[in-house]
């Protein structure tokens, strides 16, 4: 079996994203640095046998928490962003092409110690799109 590198997936995300590995590793906080950094988190977490505190090292994070954030986060809007959801899957496509196996799950791999899961999808939701989806049902109840 062949596990793929942290090096390897910032590349390949940062070649799909348009931007260098040395973007990603910055601590910059606009929003496409952000967003590309939080896709290689998730990605790293899911294909690599890397501790989180070891992801975290690699792309200058203080601690292994901002990991599991930027996981949740790309977890919860890979459902409504369909860019985000194309780079992932993209990128994916792309490892298994090179011959990359995906190891076990993590939460095997950390010996069934409790680990947090992800909050509910709806919580990812904007005040606005709640409100949309709250006026679209009521105009619907109203027509019945």
């Amino acid at each position: 079996m062949r596990y793929i590198s942290l090096d390897e997936i910032a590349k390949l995300v940062s070649i799909d994203r348009g931007m260098s590995v040395d973007d990603i590793v910055l601590s910059t906080r606009s929003r496409t640095i952000r967003e590309t950094r939080q896709i290689c988190h998730f990605l790293m977490e899911k294909w690599t046998l890397d501790s989180l505190p070891k992801i975290a090292k690699y792309t200058n994070l203080k601690t292994h928490s901002s990991v599991l954030h930027s996981c949740k986060v790309i977890h919860n809007d890979k459902v409504f962003d369909e860019e985000i959801a194309s780079t992932i899957d993209n990128v994916e496509n792309e490892i298994t092409k090179l011959g990359f196996t995906k190891p076990v799950d993590r939460k095997l791999r950390l010996h069934n110690r409790k680990v947090k899961t992800i909050p509910s999808v709806k919580y990812a939701l904007s005040r606005a799109t709640m409100q949309q989806l709250l006026n679209e049902i009521r105009k619907r109840y109203e027509a019945k």
